[in-house]
């Protein structure tokens, strides 16, 4: 091979690899831009996923708050209609009782209703005391 054929040939080689390397810079820029659009769109997914995840989760304890405040307010009334029921019978008892005392401490027991549970308190007091004597815990 002479000189200007050789001369031509390594020209050509030059262009070429000008041209894949020019071709590889392009292909790289493209890839980048690629990823840089891929890694937007997945930071996107991540955050709807995330928003998704919390509005649920918001969601499912305002279904826990809604059914507590529901069991509660149905507790609440059972127990109301319960304590309701025991104190009308127990009126009813320390009524009956009271009219049978003789004099007026029937009327001011009924009349102070403290009155006469401090007296049942202490009678079962007293009442404790004779019948169940003390226990002797030592052993």
């Amino acid at each position: 091979m002479n000189e200007p054929q050789f001369y031509q040939k390594t020209q050509q080689d030059v262009n070429r690899i000008k041209k894949d390397v020019n071709n590889l810079k392009e292909d790289s820029i493209n890839q980048v831009s690629k990823i840089s659009e891929d890694t937007k769109h997945y930071t996107e997914d991540v955050a709807d996923w995330v928003n998704k995840g919390v509005a649920q989760l918001s969601s499912e304890f305002e279904k826990v708050k809604d059914d507590a405040t529901k069991t509660v307010a149905h507790a609440t009334s059972s127990v109301k209609k319960n304590v309701g029921n025991g104190l009308s019978q127990y009126n009813a008892k320390v009524t009956e009782v009271a009219e049978k005392l003789p004099g007026d401490v029937g009327v001011k027991a009924s009349k102070y209703p403290w009155v006469s549970i401090s007296f049942a308190l202490i009678a079962g007091f007293l009442l404790r005391g004779f019948l169940m004597p003390a226990r002797n815990h030592r052993k």
